[in-house]
């Protein structure tokens, strides 16, 4: 039986792979579009899900925080752009996950003040992995119907 870190490598693939499928076929304009004002288009959120992990995996990884602003340096606007360096991050998330032993990815670390109030003064590696991949979900689902709305019905591709 795979253990939780398997299993959650395994969901962060998978979503991977229904992310890429649905975003691929994008046009320039279906990229940046916004269903309202205030709201995000596919480009905003796959740059939120990219940083988002990038900063989760540097706090476990390096030990270190991460700043919103200049945590990944991103190689360009287009869907192929965003899509190759939310590629390089998500190697070194998996990377990550390969090096860290089982017993590790679920004992408590001591969380930075900065991020005390979204995840109390410590958390495990499993919790700040796991909400990173539900956050990658949750933005899919998005993503997913932002695309209908305008007419790529997901039941018929």
């Amino acid at each position: 039986m795979p253990s939780c870190k398997e299993q959650l490598q395994r969901e962060m693939v998978e979503t991977r792979k229904e992310l890429v499928s649905t975003v691929k076929g994008c046009t320039p304009e279906e990229f940046v579009w916004v269903p309202r004002p205030g709201m995000k288009s596919v480009h905003a959120m796959l740059q939120e899900v990219g940083l988002m992990e990038k900063l989760h995996t540097m706090l476990l990884a390096q030990n270190k925080l991460g700043s919103w602003g200049s945590a990944v340096r991103w190689s360009g606007k287009t869907v192929d752009k965003v899509l190759k360096d939310l590629t390089t991050i998500r190697k070194e998330t998996l990377a990550f996950l390969k090096r860290c032993p089982d017993k590790d990815f679920q004992t408590p670390r001591a969380i930075p003040e900065p991020w005390q109030q979204w995840w109390g003064k410590e958390a495990t590696p499993e919790a700040l992995i796991r909400w990173v991949s539900r956050h990658e979900y949750y933005h899919l689902g998005q993503i997913v119907y932002n695309r209908w709305m305008i007419g790529h019905n997901p039941y018929q591709s």
